[in-house]
């Protein structure tokens, strides 16, 4: 399977190759009531802070394949584009369901509704529930998953790398069944993701939004057209049709006449991206990538 999926999209394989590598893992118990989390929000961070939740660190070793059962839940691999990030950087993350049952597997659209994305600290630190910025409202669609066969999809995390240290990213996966069964299974845990965050800071954000600010788009649109840091520049932040996405549109120079003469660059507020638009430009939502 592919660990590299572009966002948005999901790539179906007829088997999963390779064993698990031996990590530390975030095992956690949380409880919903009436389907919806339960917590007081993490000051700093966007989430929720489950004080019902249990944090368990341990290291497994896998050593070799296990002879697959009839009725196994399905296996939920998480995987990161990268082990460090600085401060601000996006992190990349793949999501990959596999059927290791001998009869077919019915997994959901991966998206809001059916995956849940929690970060923590090694050492008891308290989950906190981090949301995705992409695919964002883009819809997926349910898979039915033959005996051995896998569906993956890649989601954008902007608020995942505010602090430094080292943490770790567990995906949570409810709505599975069985072809021909009508109730669905018991959530599925994947294996915790670790990843390191550096001192240095990548990307300024709003703690919040987890937006790139404008002052960081000014400057990063800046170099991207080799101008000094004092050069004039203005910064709007500019809604993309009905995608709840945005693009900082900044424009550079021109002095009094900033119409005819400014240049102007779209800086991604979610990966830092910076291209040069050309005049009479209209903004599509394809830009932001």
């Amino acid at each position: 399977m592919e660990t590299a999926v572009a966002l948005g999209e999901v790539r179906v394989s007829g088997c999963r190759r390779g064993l698990r590598a031996s990590q530390w893992r975030l095992a956690h118990d949380v409880r919903s009531h009436g389907g919806s989390d339960r917590g007081a929000s993490l000051s700093g961070r966007t989430g929720t802070r489950h004080s019902s939740a249990a944090v368990v660190l341990m290291v497994l070793a896998v050593a070799g394949c296990a002879t697959v059962p009839a009725q196994a839940p399905p296996h939920v691999a998480l995987s990161l584009n990268a082990a460090s990030y600085q401060i601000g950087e996006p992190v990349v993350a793949t999501v990959q369901v596999a059927n290791e049952s001998k009869s077919e597997l019915v997994v959901p659209a991966l998206d809001a509704t059916t995956l849940k994305f929690y970060s923590a600290q090694p050492g008891g630190g308290v989950p906190i529930k981090s949301d995705p910025v992409l695919p964002g409202n883009l819809p997926g669609e349910s898979h039915v998953l033959a005996p051995r066969g896998s569906v993956a999809r890649a989601f954008l995390f902007t608020q995942l790398t505010q602090e430094p240290g080292e943490w770790g990213l567990v995906a949570v996966l409810s709505g599975c069944r069985r072809s021909g069964a009508g109730e669905a299974m018991v959530a599925s845990y994947s294996e915790t993701a670790p990843y390191r965050v550096g001192e240095t800071v990548a990307f300024e954000r709003d703690r919040h939004t987890g937006l790139i600010t404008r002052n960081q788009a000014i400057l990063l649109a800046r170099n991207g057209a080799g101008l000094s840091e004092d050069a004039e520049a203005r910064a709007l932040l500019m809604p993309l049709a009905d995608s709840g996405l945005s693009v900082w549109v900044v424009l550079l120079g021109g002095g009094e006449k900033w119409l005819r003469e400014a240049a102007a660059f779209t800086v991604n507020p979610y990966s830092g991206s910076v291209r040069a638009l050309e005049p009479n430009e209209p903004l599509q939502e394809g830009q932001t990538q």
